[in-house]
Formats: structure tokens, sequence, C-alpha cells
């Protein structure tokens, strides 16, 4: 082999290269076959969880350098560059000033109640020196030096009282509040700015909340809790619905495509994705891949599942009029949508999807809303894809 090589041609070596490069592109795009054009023809008993080509995976891959845990498909230096970064191991303080450090946090009290109260957690340690310790951090710390010069404007009538798990009043019911965590952190940052945020909550945007980050650490946190993971999926989980889509061919070739990624109020991103088809899309195929209905929860109760969780408008209007889509007694999506037995070209271009009554073969489900049963039918669906291994997996 080696001497064939040698004696080989320049032409003749860019034909073995050539169907070398083939024969891996091939390889490559062999995972794609069986999903092309997916979309109109689909099987509700293939299980797309269980393939690989679809679904992100577990935090699994260990960086050989500095043992951080990756996802699937991301890049090898993102932790440490490949080894460049190496930072000192934090290490615990000492028993028992980790104990006092970290069991418990007192900021309302005297230096002796806090004392008191820390010597009475950890057994056997001098008061004396608990004070002198609590007295070097609130010389030195700066978070407790802002904390305290905050706390003593106030004046001794303030107090500090978080609902974690509440809505204010008259808000929609996903807003988010506050974390959820054993032990919290406050910064306050002035009366002015305070007053500023709490009377203009519509225009602002986490990103404007640059200096009110929080770092959480506990059990049981949720999504946006932790925005450095969040922001890794959701990265991770666009490049594999965009291989679906460009290599895939779920919706057949595409010929280009652009997207861009917009952020909500509570910093949980998502896309807007545009793709052109090679082929022209016929107009009898819009119900094959776009659907405006709940499906058959006998047929593919997963589905069914995503789609009641995932893609019903509300309920908004006379039975729950506090959502943002509500303006002047009306909602601004236009739902309720009207019941149609088949889809219609709208006056202004868009289709209008089919959304069957009950009685002519369409589905209903019952949700929960602020603590009361709703029957919920196809005119509160969102349009989607009923493709499952884009709904189901992504859970959008």
């Amino acid at each position: 082999m080696m001497q064939t090589r040698i004696s080989e041609t320049a032409q003749n070596r860019e034909v073995r290269l050539e169907r070398q490069r083939n024969v891996t592109h091939c390889s490559r795009m062999a995972i794609w076959k069986d999903k092309e054009n997916a979309a109109y023809f689909y099987n509700p008993s293939i299980d797309y969880k269980s393939d690989t080509s679809c679904i992100l995976g577990p935090m699994s891959i260990s960086c050989q350098f500095c043992d951080a845990m990756k996802f699937k498909g991301e890049a090898p230096g993102l932790c440490c560059s490949g080894g460049k970064v190496h930072l000192p191991v934090l290490r615990d303080p000492p028993e028992p000033l980790h104990t006092l450090l970290s069991d418990s946090i007192y900021f309302i009290d005297s230096n002796m109640e806090q004392a008191e109260q820390r010597c009475k957690i950890v057994q056997q340690v001098k008061q004396d020196l608990v004070l002198k310790l609590q007295d070097m951090l609130q010389r030195n710390n700066s978070y407790i030096k802002s904390f305290k010069s905050a706390i003593e404007k106030l004046g001794p009538d303030f107090r500090i009282i978080i609902h974690a798990d509440k809505v204010p009043a008259g808000e929609y019911s996903r807003r988010f509040n506050e974390p959820t965590t054993s032990e919290v952190a406050v910064i306050m940052a002035g009366s002015e700015r305070l007053r500023y945020i709490q009377y203009n909550q519509k225009k602002l945007r986490v990103e404007e909340y640059i200096h009110f980050r929080d770092a959480v650490v506990s059990e049981g946190q949720k999504p946006q809790n932790r925005h450095d993971l969040l922001a890794r999926v959701f990265h991770g989980k666009l490049k594999i619905l965009m291989n679906l889509i460009t290599k895939g061919k779920i919706f057949g070739v595409a010929q280009c495509y652009m997207y861009t990624i917009e952020w909500q109020k509570r910093g949980l991103p998502h896309a807007h994705i545009l793709v052109w088809l090679q082929e022209t899309l016929d107009v009898h195929k819009v119900d094959d891949f776009i659907s405006a209905e709940i499906p058959n929860p006998e047929e593919d109760p997963e589905l069914f599942n995503c789609i009641t969780t995932q893609m019903v408008h509300g309920p908004c209007g006379v039975i729950n009029p506090f959502p943002p889509c509500m303006k002047n007694g009306r909602c601004t999506k236009r739902y309720p949508r009207d019941f149609l037995k088949e889809t219609q070209t709208g006056r202004d271009g868009y289709p209008l999807y089919r959304r069957r009554r009950p009685e002519d073969g369409g589905f209903s489900t019952v949700i929960n809303i602020r603590h009361s049963e709703v029957v919920v039918d196809n005119r509160w669906i969102v349009s989607h894809t009923a493709l499952k291994n884009i709904l189901c997996p992504y859970q959008c």
C-alpha cells in the first residue's frame, strides 16, 4: 500500500482522496436518510426520543484536562480552552469557620444577637471569637458593607419578605417571580432605582438587570435559575433542529435558511427560523405537516400530552381575563379561533388552518386554570408541525 501511494501520480491521488471524501460523506449522511420528507408521512409508532440524531442527550462528556462535563457537540475548548486555562482549587475554610459562614446567615439582628445565634448552632465556640470574625467580615466584605449601608438608611421598621412561589396580583400566572432557594443574598441599590423598576416592569428586560445577578446553587433549581446551562442546552438543541431541517431534509431539500434568537423577559431564549424549500409547497399538503388541532390521545398519547401542555393558548377572555394577551377585554392574538372543517386561505393571504369540532372528528381535553378545570378544544390550539421528532424531544 505504501509503495503504491509513493508511485501514484498527482491525478490518481486526487481521485483516491475524492473517493474517500465521498465515502465519509455518505457514512455521515446515512443517519439522516430515513428522515427525508418525514414531515409529510408522519408515523406515530416511531420513538424519536431514542434516536441519537434527534436528542441532545445527557451531559456525559468529560474534558480530559479539567474534568468539566459537556454535552455532545460542544466545542472541546469550551471549558478550559484545551487545558490552557488553569484555576486554583477553591478550598473550603476549616471548621468551625465553615459552618459559621455557610450554615446560616443573619443580617437584621445586632452583632451580639448574631453571635449568640451562631454559638447556638456551633457548640463550644467562644462568643468573643465569633464577634471578631463578624467584625472582620463587615469591615472587609464589600457585599456586607453595601447591604448594611442600605439597611441602616431604611430604618428599624424595614422587613424583607420573599414569597418565592407567589405571583403579583393581576399578573400572568407564568410570570417569573423570585428564585426558590434556602439562602438569599440581597443588595439594595437605592430607592430611586427600585422605584423605577417597580413602575416600569413592562419596559424592562432581563439584560437590563445586569447589576442584579443571582448565583444560586441548590437542589430543586428551575431552568431559569441556571442561565449558563440553559444557554448551552438551547444552543445544542438548536443545532440538532437545524441539522434535522438541512441534513435530514424533513421538509424536503432546503435551499437556504436563516434564524434569529430572541429572549423573553425572563431571559429564556427562543428562535424564529425561516427556511426556503427547493420544491414549492403544494396546497393539498398543508394539513400533512401543519396542524392546529389536538392529536388523537389513543393513537399517540405522547404527542397528545406535548400539544396539550405546550401548544394551548391561554385560555384567556372571560375564563381568564389577566394574561398579557388581553387588551381592552379582547385577546390580541385572536383566540379563540373559529372552527373550520377544512384549511382555507385567509383574506390577508395567510392560511386559516383546519380546526374541527368534537362532533366533526376533533378532540378536546381538560386543563387546570387558576385551580379550575376548563375544557379546551381546537379553537385554543396554536398551529404547529405534527412531526413528533421536533415537538416531543424539544418540548416546543
